[in-house]
């Protein structure tokens, strides 16, 4: 889970700085809770990584960039 979650993270970060950011605002969360140091901490499987990503997720506009929902 940890490996997915940082993997998200790096896809979607294109700067160093939070305001690089490409995702929404909610995803952010999503990966802290994959990547939390203590693995009990983090989504059980990944079916609940997915679920939540999806609830966190937004929707492309018409210039190409992301909304929220």
């Amino acid at each position: 889970m940890f490996t997915l979650g940082r993997a998200a993270r790096l896809l979607l970060n294109s700067g160093d700085e939070e305001r690089a950011w490409r995702g929404t605002a909610r995803q952010p969360a999503v990966i802290e809770r994959a990547t939390f140091p203590a693995p009990d901490d983090r989504f059980p499987d990944v079916h609940r990584f997915a679920a939540a990503w999806r609830a966190a997720g937004g929707t492309r506009d018409a210039a190409g960039g992301t909304r929220e929902r």
